[in-house]
């Protein structure tokens, strides 16, 4: 007899046709288990809902199971203060994206676990099982970890008593600390604990911590982060905590530096979350040919406004197989080809000027040297800029204009979101020295620790032996038993 699983999904009309591709992933890699697919919705045309019934009716390991709100007014609150892209104007989540928070109410009584994926962009790539039959610890969910915190020499999850510290929350908010795509819900404690008001009644906290801000969170996982902390059981390797390690949420737009060989864990579920790349349907590029979009920046200037690379391609391509087995495959394959070659036309050169720019144009050279010159007295005047060098300007400009506006919690949430990503040498002891003095100045003291083990490590391990011992003295004097402080000490 087959295990059973319950997965679940929600979305509007716009994306609810890629739910069919989702849908083979789950009956190929699936497979050994009879999964009930929980469909939340509350304003998907009957078309499209037919589309999906008479396409699982052809599936012979997955039953549906619609579950139709009359009206979305009840997120209303939750919906109003998570602007998606954090400015005034932005675009807001839809209300759909928050159903898994009062899921707990509409699902039936007797189902225990459920794993809710995002719609359309989230697909299976291998087995599940050990994700989704995780022990919850009485946590009320699993998730896949993407903020930690460092204390005393040890990575862990954020506590319910790290939400005290605005700094901390504010940074926890806009980013979040688990990736929302997928997670596993422990539904006997949503039960217990999530009762009608209960996120509402959070949000009105924020909002008198906050005063007058117009966008509180990011999202889900922005507000679920700080509404839920202390109670996500964060799925880890063998107890060790780890950002990089997504074998159930691998996120494709956080990995354009990375290639395959970089992994030394089985990829089972890929997200294609947003940031510089695009939603599968979007535009289908010839893999074959990806030298031809592969637009990454070395040094200063950042990476192009559009990444591809073979990496993504390679994910790409396994949705578009699935994509494949569905009705819609000719449509979107169409659509998406026509809108690759537009990109390739109109747009992907401009990424490839963007690229070269220092390197070809020597009046924009010569320009960005003089703004460099005018940049050394302005850095001089701020005592937490003068460590950074002008060359290191272009690439930590945010950074560097959240400080000269005074904004502190900017320059924080700025230094933390470049940690998750791949530093370039050129930059990193420069990018460190400034990280560690925001953090001292916002009180985050262990920031300040982690960036300094960070910057101790890159000075051994470019031969800056003298400045490491600097640098660990104070460390030794704060921390005399870290275990890696003394690693690190071993080393010199």
């Amino acid at each position: 007899m087959k295990k059973k699983m319950n997965i679940m999904t929600s979305c509007d009309d716009g994306i609810a046709q890629y739910i069919l591709p989702q849908l083979v992933s789950i009956n190929k890699q699936l497979g050994a288990y009879d999964v009930d697919f929980f469909l939340m919705h509350s304003r998907i045309s009957d078309e499209k809902l037919q589309l999906i019934r008479d396409f699982c009716d052809s599936l012979d390991n997955i039953e549906l199971h619609e579950i139709r709100l009359k009206d979305n007014k009840q997120f209303d609150t939750i919906v109003k203060y998570g602007d998606a892209r954090n400015k005034p104007g932005g675009k807001l989540w839809p209300a759909e994206t928050y159903y898994w928070y009062y899921a707990h109410f509409f699902l039936p009584k007797e189902l225990e676990r459920i794993m809710y994926i995002d719609a359309g962009d989230v697909i299976m790539t291998g087995d599940i099982g050990e994700y989704y039959y995780k022990d919850f610890s009485d946590k009320l969910f699993v998730a896949t970890a993407r903020l930690l915190i460092t204390r005393e020499g040890k990575t862990e999850a954020f506590k319910k008593s790290d939400m005290e510290n605005d700094k901390i929350l504010g940074t926890i908010l806009g980013a979040g600390t688990f990736c929302a795509g997928t997670i596993v819900i422990n539904l006997p404690e949503f039960r217990k604990t999530v009762i009608k008001g209960y996120v509402e009644k959070y949000i009105e906290t924020l909002k008198l911590r906050f005063p007058g801000e117009k966008c509180l969170y990011m999202g889900d996982q922005g507000l679920a982060s700080g509404v839920f902390a202390g109670d996500i059981e964060y799925f880890s390797r063998n107890g060790t905590m780890d950002v990089w390690y997504k074998p159930y949420n691998f996120p494709v737009g956080n990995f354009y530096e990375r290639e395959r060989e970089d992994f030394d864990y089985s990829i089972n579920v890929v997200h294609f979350n947003q940031g510089k790349t695009y939603k599968p349907w979007v535009a289908r590029f010839d893999v074959d040919e990806v030298s031809k979009y592969d637009f990454r920046v070395d040094g200063a200037a950042g990476p192009a406004p559009f990444i591809v690379t073979k990496l993504m391609l390679e994910f790409y391509e396994i949705w578009w197989d699935y994509c494949k087995e569905t009705p819609i495959y000719e449509e979107v394959n169409e659509r998406a080809s026509i809108a690759a070659k537009a990109l390739q036309m109109d747009f992907l050169p401009l990424n490839e000027d963007f690229n070269k720019l220092f390197v070809k144009n020597k009046s924009i050279e010569q320009k960005y040297n003089k703004l460099n010159e005018s940049f050394s007295s302005i850095l001089a005047a701020y005592p937490l800029l003068t460590g950074v060098s002008t060359d290191s300007v272009p690439f930590l400009k945010t950074v560097i204009i959240a400080v000269l506006r005074e904004d502190m919690q900017s320059a924080l949430d700025e230094v933390l979101r470049m940690s998750d990503e791949e530093i370039p040498d050129e930059h990193a002891e420069c990018y460190l020295n400034l990280a560690q003095l925001i953090c001292a100045a916002t009180e985050y003291a262990e920031g300040w620790v982690f960036f300094k083990k960070e910057l101790v490590n890159f000075l051994i391990n470019n031969g800056s032996r003298e400045k490491a011992q600097q640098q660990l003295t104070e460390l030794d004097e704060l921390l005399p038993d870290d275990d890696e402080i003394k690693a690190l000490r071993s080393r010199l």
